[in-house]
């Protein structure tokens, strides 16, 4: 499968015609990692996006003094969105979990396109602010990026503290041991202060992780 066939397998790109996509991919550059590499470090200059051709990488930040991992990222994702739009620093850090192969979009390939093809430009700057702004809506209203059966599932693996809200009106400050949806009761069993409750699933509100300055 030829680079601008994988590219069109991202959903922000869906819908672009393949002479659009093969001159996207004739200047990406497709870089291969190994396990545990960093791929953009937080508050780095780098303002490149990043699509995940294949493997996992975790995005992770330091948040009053301890290291948080945001969310897990699979193939046929992206990441770097922010830095890329608005040229500031990195707000957070990318590191590979096992092998992983990506295309590297930078800012001067984005100018190249803006001379050759501006339509494209325009087309794929307003497609990356929409999904910029439905993974910034989702965090606002606490809910989850991905699949709430995906995201549960890294918390479960990364276990990281989170504020589980239900609809009892109490909040949990907790980890995530085991979700199973698949019951005819579905449950979720969490870790509060080493004591493990367990929530049916149609209690549950809503999943909140820390913010920036480790706050829920």
């Amino acid at each position: 499968m030829s680079l601008a066939e994988k590219l069109r397998e991202f959903e922000v790109l869906s819908g672009f015609s393949m002479d659009d996509l093969e001159q996207l991919a004739s200047l990406m550059e497709e870089v291969a990692y190994e396990d545990g590499q960093t791929i953009i470090d937080e508050q780095s200059q780098s303002t490149a996006l990043f699509f995940i051709l294949s493997g996992r990488v975790k995005i992770h930040k330091m948040l009053a003094g301890q290291l948080k991992i945001l969310t897990l990222l699979d193939k046929y994702d992206l990441f770097g969105e922010v830095a890329f739009v608005d040229n500031m620093v990195r707000s957070a850090s990318a590191t590979t979990v096992g092998p992983v192969k990506i295309a590297k979009f930078t800012s001067e390939h984005f100018t190249i396109i803006k001379k050759q093809n501006p339509t494209l430009a325009v087309e794929f700057l307003i497609r990356l602010t929409r999904e910029l702004s439905r993974k910034f809506r989702a965090v606002n209203e606490g809910l989850d990026i991905k699949s709430s059966e995906h995201t549960i599932n890294e918390l479960i693996l990364s276990g990281q503290q989170v504020r589980v809200s239900t609809t009892n009106d109490v909040d949990y400050l907790c980890t995530i041991k085991y979700a199973d949806k698949t019951q005819n009761f579905p449950l979720m069993k969490i870790e509060v202060k080493g004591k493990i409750i367990l929530i049916p699933f149609h209690q549950i509100k809503s999943i909140h992780l820390a913010d920036r300055y480790g706050h829920y």
